[in-house]
């Protein structure tokens, strides 16, 4: 199995490159890379940006299906490098005993899902190279939404008991979309 960072989009709420943002003195898609350098031995980011890239110091894919979103990613993932744990590129506290976890549970199952307060985090979550020919299916017609497909796959939902095993608070799902959240988590991590 691969690690798979998305760091394609916009970052349109951030107003500037996400992944590029300096966490713990190095931008934040190389500590994303990091945490996951502790689980699987290739990891990759999807990106067009060749800047996001060198600072994620790992070979990156190209989307298939531009300007489709995590989708998008998600699919260029699986038809690049097979089954694959994808987080996206916000994410700075991430907990590789987790991601173990979650890899532990993907036999027989085609998504490795958690899922909080009802919501799939499916920026979190393993897919396996059998969901490609639909998520490429659902691509082509024009469907986006990540969690559209669950239906017509085997999905293991990690409950949000289960992840708080892991992470009482959650907060391994926290993603930075805006410069407030940004000085939020940046402020209150005392690890800084």
């Amino acid at each position: 199995m691969t690690g798979v960072v998305l760091a394609g989009g916009k970052s349109s709420r951030m107003g500037r490159e996400k992944a590029l943002l300096r966490w713990q003195g190095q931008p934040l898609v190389r500590r994303v890379v990091e945490v996951l350098q502790e689980v699987f031995p290739t990891v990759r980011v999807v990106t067009p940006s060749e800047e996001v890239a060198k600072a994620a110091g790992v070979p990156s894919l190209s989307d298939r299906f531009p300007e489709r979103g995590p989708l998008g990613g998600i699919h260029a993932a699986l038809a690049a490098v097979g089954d694959c744990f994808v987080c996206a590129t916000d994410m700075p506290f991430l907990k590789a005993d987790f991601i173990q976890y979650l890899c532990s549970l993907a036999e027989g199952w085609d998504v490795v899902v958690p899922r909080v307060a009802n919501r799939p985090e499916t920026l979190h979550a393993i897919y396996r190279a059998t969901c490609l020919t639909i998520i490429e299916r659902q691509l082509t017609e024009g469907v986006n939404k990540v969690a559209a497909f669950f239906p017509l796959v085997r999905v293991r939902f990690v409950e949000e008991a289960e992840c708080r095993r892991f992470d009482a608070a959650l907060r391994m799902f926290v993603n930075v979309n805006t410069p407030d959240e940004y000085r939020q988590v940046t402020t209150n991590d005392q690890s800084l």
